[in-house]
C-alpha cells in the first residue's frame, strides 16, 4: 500500500499526512548544510509569545514516498503496530532527536529519530491498530518417556489467530520464536512451521501475511525439545 508521507521538520516533528497548502514560516526558510549540522534561516519576523510555554515554528515542510506495513509479535504484545518506511528522507535535512508523529492528522505519539541507524530508508512507528485482532494461545503440551530411554521429549503447540476487521487489505509481518539450544545434549525440532520462515540462529519465525477485509487466519506451529532425564529446562516456551 503506497501513500505519501509528510515530514515536517519543525522541532524534528515528523508526519505521515500531506503537507498543508498554507503560507507559513516554512515558505520563508532557507536551509544550508554545515560541517556539523544544518542552519535554518527564516527571512520574515516571527512573534514568540512571552507565556512561558514552548513554541513550535514550522521551518520546513516536505513530502517523501512511504510504504506502510503492520507488524506484530503476539508472544510479547498481541496488538498490531503500523510502520511507515520512508525513502528519500535525506533531502529533508532531518536531525537526530525526539520526534512527534502524526498520522492522517492525528497525533500518535513520540519516538526517537536516530539517523545514525538509518540506511536507504527511515522507519517511523505510527502506533497500534485495534482493528487487527490477534490472539496467541497454547493448545497442547505433551511429555513422553519411552521405556528405559535416558531422554525426555516435550512437545509444544501454539495457535495464532489473526482477524482483519478493517475495510481494506492489510499487509502484516508476524513474528514468533522457538527456543534455540546452546547445549548439544538438548535438541529442538520444529515439527510444523505453519509456513513461517525460520532463522536457525535466533529461532525467530516470520510470516508475511496479506489479509483481505474481514479475513480470519489461523497459524498453528509445533516444536519438540529432547533433553536428558534430570535436566532442568529454562525458557522452553
Amino acid at each position: 500500500m503506497m501513500k505519501k508521507a509528510d515530514a515536517g521538520a519543525a522541532a524534528n516533528e515528523s508526519a505521515a499526512a500531506p503537507a498543508a497548502d498554507l503560507a507559513t514560516t516554512a515558505n520563508f526558510t532557507q536551509a544550508s548544510e554545515q560541517p556539523t549540522g544544518v542552519n535554518f534561516e527564516i527571512s520574515i519576523p516571527y512573534t514568540i509569545l512571552s507565556n512561558n510555554r514552548p513554541q513550535v515554528v514550522d521551518i520546513q515542510t516536505g513530502e517523501v514516498p512511504a510504504t506502510y506495513r503492520y507488524t506484530a509479535t503476539p508472544k510479547v504484545d498481541q496488538d498490531a503496530f503500523l510502520i511507515a518506511t520512508l525513502s528519500g528522507w535525506e533531502k529533508l535535512n532531518l536531525l537526530t532527536g525526539d520526534a512527534r508523529t502524526y498520522f492522517e492528522g492525528t497525533y500518535v505519539g513520540e519516538s526517537r529519530v536516530d539517523l545514525k541507524q538509518a540506511g536507504d530508508t527511515l522507519t517511523v512507528g505510527l502506533g497500534r491498530d485495534k482493528k487487527i485482532i490477534i490472539k496467541r494461545e497454547k493448545t497442547q503440551d505433551f511429555s513422553s518417556r519411552k521405556g528405559l530411554s535416558s531422554s525426555i521429549r516435550d512437545s509444544y503447540t501454539y495457535k495464532i489467530t489473526v482477524r482483519n476487521t478493517k475495510s481494506e487489505v492489510v499487509n502484516l509481518t508476524l513474528f514468533d520464536q522457538i527456543p534455540v539450544s546452546t547445549d548439544n545434549r538438548i535438541e529442538v525440532e520444529l515439527n510444523d512451521s505453519a509456513g513461517a520462515e525460520r532463522n536457525n540462529e535466533t529461532g525467530r519465525l516470520t510470516w508475511n501475511l496479506s489479509l483481505k477485509p474481514g479475513e480470519n487466519r489461523e497459524l498453528v506451529f509445533r516444536y519438540t525439545i529432547k533433553y536428558p532425564k534430570g535436566k532442568q529446562l529454562v525458557n522452553a516456551e
